[in-house]
């Protein structure tokens, strides 16, 4: 990892995990992506019907070159003001997980 990324270092088949977590208000929406080389891969998207905290988790398993690079990204809404993307050492509410299985 490196400046918010991480570089894949030699070709192969990857499992790519990205979990994001905010406190959100009622109606209020909160995305996670996972980008691949600068363009969106895949999303997930959670709401809420309460005041609560949403963890909504993106997967996918894709084929990479050495050199590809993947970043995750979140995307709060605000419905009712600015809340803050959940982050901890422990434990870890919003992180991303990259395996190479092949």
């Amino acid at each position: 990892f490196a400046s918010n990324k991480f570089t894949v270092p030699v070709d192969g088949t990857y499992l790519v995990i990205m979990r994001c977590s905010a406190q959100m208000a009622i109606d209020d929406l909160l995305w996670g992506a996972i980008w691949v080389n600068g363009a969106e891969n895949i999303r997930s998207m959670s709401d809420s019907a309460l005041v609560s905290n949403v963890s909504p988790v993106c997967s996918t398993i894709i084929e990479l070159d050495a050199t590809d690079y993947i970043e995750g990204a979140a995307y709060h809404n605000f419905g009712a003001g600015s809340q803050n993307i959940t982050g901890s050492s422990s434990p870890s509410y919003t992180h991303m997980m990259v395996h190479k299985l092949a």
